[in-house]
């Protein structure tokens, strides 16, 4: 049966199918265009192609930690409702996927699984389910914390939108102690709450700072020059103090600062703890 660009055409516009999958079904249809379609509908490539077209803006982030709690994983699998986000078994899903995240060679963040999954296992799994649940899925951002020298903590918001992973440097004596398992689920607790840009005012890139002196000194040109900058410096102060994390108010004890906490917690546990780093997921965000 020889079919022509033309028709192949015509059936691409009507179904938004790639070229080879309509010419083959022209060709298994003999040519007829409302039985290639038929074709399709019962092959299940149809309603694929439609899913593809939507939008995966809600989902659900998964973390999984080592038994060490020196290794953390998670991972953010996309969905088009919240009805199929809570589902037990997209759930679950996003949990198996966030444990081959932990086998895969990656320390830190990432947003395409390819080179990590050459056999293309998700996509497999993810084609069950979503021909099972009939909405779009995508495996979104992932993200692998190994923290060779201290701890890692993790915190999963209830309604497994939001979830966080941090990094704690801690010695020896200090890794077990149960103060600094608290201290890491608190931090963890704290990043989700607040959101911060960054660890330390040095980590926040230096064209935001500039950016945001600009807006003030945009502020305060009508004032004397010579306080114009106590005023900026002031304000920077007060940047600092909600973006970035170890100088925002501790959630617990808002009277206190988190670095002022975590040196507290250090004393109490017999060595120095310090934040290295954190990755925090929201769905859609």
């Amino acid at each position: 049966m020889t079919v022509t660009a033309q028709q192949v055409k015509e059936l691409r516009e009507r179904t938004g199918l790639g070229m080879m999958a309509c010419r083959q079904a022209l060709i298994e249809a003999n040519g007829e265009a409302e039985a290639a379609i038929e074709l399709l509908r019962k092959k299940g490539a149809l309603k694929a192609a439609k899913r593809a077209e939507r939008t995966a803006a809600d989902g659900s982030v998964a973390i999984v930690v080592n038994h060490a709690a020196t290794g953390a994983t998670m991972i953010e699998l996309c969905c088009e409702t919240d009805f199929v986000a809570r589902n037990q078994e997209f759930v679950a899903a996003a949990e198996e996927l966030a444990g081959k995240v932990m086998e895969w060679d990656i320390d830190g963040v990432g947003n395409d699984s390819a080179g990590f999954d050459p056999e293309g296992e998700i996509a497999v799994k993810l084609e069950a389910l979503m021909a099972k649940m009939g909405e779009k899925m995508v495996f979104g951002r992932f993200a692998r914390i190994r923290a060779d020298e201290g701890v890692v903590g993790w915190y999963l918001h209830t309604n497994k939108k939001i979830g966080v992973i941090v990094e704690l440097a801690v010695n020896a004596d200090a890794r077990g102690r149960e103060e600094v398992a608290t201290l890491a689920r608190d931090i963890c607790m704290q990043i989700a709450s607040l959101n911060p840009m960054s660890v330390r005012p040095e980590d926040i890139p230096a064209d935001v700072v500039e950016q945001e002196k600009a807006v003030y000194r945009d502020h305060v040109k009508d004032k004397p020059e010579d306080i114009q900058e106590k005023i900026i410096a002031g304000k920077l102060n007060s940047f600092f103090k909600d973006c970035v994390l170890l100088e925002q108010p501790f959630v617990k004890e808002p009277k206190k600062s988190v670095k002022r906490h975590i040196a507290d917690v250090g004393k109490q546990a017999g060595g120095e703890i310090g934040i290295v780093r954190f990755v925090r997921f929201q769905v859609g965000g």
